[in-house]
């Protein structure tokens, strides 16, 4: 006998033994019903039925097609603050552009681990794509999808989720050989390019004179784009020993509504981001200039009282601020370059330097100084070095210690003769 349904304060939502019941009305006003393993899933699974009924959508768990459900997922998941808004965004594009042309039209509860490995073999496709895939990127847009049918096979909408176990592919490396870019000399798009010191100083000089402090601190701290545009002038001590503070980025804001702010301010991409960087005494006393000049020529410091703002006080969208840098970049001679080859650019001094790559690492704000090496590996000499000299012999034969066979003093550490 099954256990009993027991209703709980939320309309629509019982529990029955371990287990949540949502009921909900399909399209045609049918009653339906799903199950979750926590109240917290029922509410979430039924807010997204609810919103594929309002758009028209058949939600019955026998029809539903991949298209409808992801699309209804990514209205929901992660909504808790469990994932950030431009990771949904990562997610929303995979689904429109990858995910849906090839499995959209397939019903859910029938997709086979067959149909996930034919995903697979066309996202590897070249000709299909029109381009060449990363391994990383094909396993974003597969992780994506096993997200979302994690979810699926925990409301008991799939019996499992047919990803579980699926090899996927590894290529870069033998797609590097194929096409020869890894050979000396030669350059992938997958490797960091830097610029040279003159084309970093003429893509500064080339750089509206407004931009150029901008611009300067990003070749001098590799601070991505995002978290430059989010300073404010209580993040940056130009006195003494000057420093950035590095505690926020600015990022696109999906949520926005008609008339609300195109931006939003969130915490750095992980807690290693949160960092603090010393700048030139000589980057310092430009900024600090620059604060007097743009406090006389009278341009609002906005709420958040930014260091680099528009005009109207507002965030600089980094869409906008790419024309002039793209422009510069062509006039420096290095039309390739985008934003983050300053950083790539810092990156490779700091190696130059001296520098290891934990203290690069924290630097840069990654959290891990592996991704650091591999990411910044080519910078490093790649020439084998000579023989090392050999270790003072210890007991051997002195053939092999010295090379000859004449008689040499045993010495101690000190270079004196042992008693």
């Amino acid at each position: 006998m099954s256990a009993k349904r027991e209703k709980t304060r939320h309309a629509g939502i019982y529990k029955r033994g371990s287990r949540y019941i949502y009921i909900y009305r399909d399209r045609d006003g049918q009653q339906r019903s799903g199950s979750s393993r926590t109240l917290d899933d029922a509410l979430k699974a039924r807010r997204a039925i609810s919103v594929r009924v309002d758009r028209g959508e058949d939600v019955a768990t026998s029809k539903l097609t991949v298209a409808e459900y992801l699309r209804g997922w990514i209205e929901t998941h992660g909504t808790d603050g469990g994932l950030r808004a431009n990771t949904r965004e990562g997610y929303r594009a995979n689904i429109e552009n990858r995910l849906i042309p090839q499995l959209g039209h397939l019903q859910l509860a029938k997709l086979r681990k067959a149909d996930v490995k034919e995903l697979i073999r066309w996202l590897c496709d070249d000709d299909a794509q029109g381009r060449h895939l990363s391994d990383q990127t094909i396993r974003a847009v597969v992780g994506t999808l096993s997200s979302a049918l994690s979810t699926a096979a925990e409301d008991e909408l799939i019996a499992a989720n047919p990803i579980i176990g699926l090899r996927l592919p590894k290529r870069d490396k033998a797609h590097a050989i194929a096409t020869a870019s890894d050979t000396p000399g030669q350059q992938t798009e997958d490797k960091a390019r830097i610029l040279t010191e003159d084309q970093t100083a003429n893509l500064i000089a080339a750089m509206p004179e407004r931009h150029r402090p901008l611009v300067r601190l990003i070749a001098a701290t590799g601070l991505r784009i995002s978290e430059a545009l989010a300073l404010r002038w209580g993040d940056l001590e130009l006195g003494g020993e000057p420093r950035v503070f590095v505690n926020r980025m600015v990022t696109s804001n999906p949520d926005r509504q008609p008339g609300g702010d195109w931006w939003h301010f969130q915490p750095p991409k992980s807690l290693a981001g949160r960092r603090s960087i010393p700048i030139p005494g000589s980057l310092a006393a430009d900024l600090q200039q620059r604060r007097v000049e743009v406090i006389a020529d009278g341009t609002p410091a906005g709420r958040d009282d930014l260091a680099f703002p528009t005009r109207s006080g507002t965030p600089i969208d980094s869409h906008n601020l790419r024309r002039d840098f793209d422009k510069a970049a062509v006039e420096a001679g290095a039309g390739w370059a985008g934003f983050h080859a300053l950083r790539h650019t810092c990156a490779s001094r700091l190696f130059a330097a001296g520098m290891n790559p934990k203290q690069i690492a924290k630097w840069l704000g990654h959290s891990d100084a592996g991704f650091t090496l591999r990411t910044y590996v080519h910078l490093l000499p790649d020439d084998s070095p000579s023989a090392l000299p050999e270790c003072a012999p210890q007991g051997g034969s002195k053939v092999a210690a010295t090379g000859r066979s004449g008689r040499v003093p045993a010495t101690t550490g000190t270079g004196q003769k042992a008693a």
